[in-house]
């Protein structure tokens, strides 16, 4: 029970998903394409959040959790 790695986490699927389907919908237009600074603008921003859950995954451990305290 549980997720035991970034991959199970559908979070993390969803953002794969997304990051993908703006590469390839951005692709198949040209003039978006040929568009370098918005291209790289959105690319960037898609692959973010991606990135974001895989930094967060790292970093919270069992070990860290722990030093967590209650929200009050």
């Amino acid at each position: 029970m549980g997720v035991k790695t970034l991959d199970e986490l559908m979070a993390y699927q969803l953002c794969v998903r997304f990051k993908r389907g703006i590469y390839a919908l951005v692709r198949k237009h040209p003039e978006a394409y040929r568009d370098y600074k918005w291209r790289e603008q959105l690319w960037n921003a898609a692959a973010d959040a991606e990135a974001d859950i895989a930094e967060g995954w790292r970093r919270w451990r069992k070990r860290e959790m722990c030093q967590l305290r209650p929200l009050e």
